[in-house]
C-alpha cells in the first residue's frame, strides 16, 4: 500500500463529515448591526471541514447590499486526532510504516498540518501534540496494548477531532461501542493484522 493510503481514507472521512454537517439553508439576511466589525470576515480557514453559514462582515472588496449582510458559507478546519500504537508488538519496521503514513497525512492536500494532533499509546496514552513532521513524534511505550485507552484520550480532546486515525498492528482491545462524535480510520500494519472493528474504516498497510 502506498504511503498516501491513510491520507486518502482520512480525506474521504472528512468529506463524509461535511455531508453530515448541519446547514441553515433558509437563513435570513440580518441588519448590519448584527455583523462582526472584523473587515476581514475572519473566515480564512480553507481546509476541508464542516461548513456553516456566517454573518461575519465580508471583505471590503466584496459587494454588500446596503445595510444588510447576507449569510454566506464558511469552512472550518477539520480536526484530526491520531493514535499511534507503541506497544511491544510494534516492531521497528511497523513503527517505520506508521511514521511514513503520518507524514503522508501531514502533507496531503486539503489537510492543514496544524489541525493534526498525535498521541502514542501502549496501555497508557501520552499527551497529544500538534506536529508538522513525524520526526517530532516521541515513540513512548513498549508495554501491553489497549487502543481503547488511546481512543478514549483522543476523543476527550477539545476541540474534538472530526476524524480519529488509529495506526496499529491490530493486536489490541477496541472500544465496545462505536464512537458517535468522530469518524474512525484504522490503519492496520503488517500482513497478519486482525480486522478492525466494523464501525471503523479499515486501511491495510503492508
Amino acid at each position: 500500500v502506498v504511503a498516501d493510503a491513510v491520507a486518502d481514507a482520512v480525506t474521504v472521512a472528512i468529506t463524509a463529515a461535511v455531508t453530515d454537517a448541519s446547514y441553515v439553508a433558509d437563513a435570513d439576511p440580518v441588519p448590519d448591526e448584527r455583523a462582526s466589525d472584523d473587515p476581514s470576515g475572519a473566515i480564512s480557514d480553507t481546509v476541508a471541514g464542516a461548513a456553516d453559514y456566517s454573518y461575519s462582515r465580508p471583505s471590503r472588496r466584496s459587494s454588500v447590499s446596503g445595510a444588510v449582510v447576507l449569510p454566506r458559507l464558511r469552512q472550518r478546519s477539520a480536526e484530526i486526532g491520531v493514535v499511534v500504537d507503541t506497544s511491544a508488538s510494534m516492531t521497528d519496521e511497523l513503527l517505520g510504516l506508521a511514521l511514513t503514513e503520518i507524514d503522508g497525512l501531514l502533507s496531503a492536500a486539503g489537510i492543514r498540518p496544524d489541525s493534526v494532533r498525535v498521541l502514542t499509546c501502549d496501555v497508557d496514552p501520552t499527551p497529544a501534540q500538534r506536529v508538522r513532521s513525524s520526526h517530532q513524534i516521541e515513540l513512548v511505550g513498549g508495554g501491553g496494548t489497549d487502543m481503547a485507552e488511546g481512543m478514549a484520550r483522543v476523543l476527550d480532546l477539545r476541540p474534538r477531532p472530526d476524524v480519529v486515525v488509529v495506526v496499529t498492528d491490530g493486536h489490541t482491545p477496541w472500544p465496545t461501542d462505536s464512537p458517535t462524535a468522530s469518524r474512525v480510520v484504522v490503519a492496520l500494519l503488517g500482513d497478519d493484522a486482525p480486522a478492525a472493528p466494523p464501525w471503523a474504516h479499515e486501511v491495510r498497510v503492508t
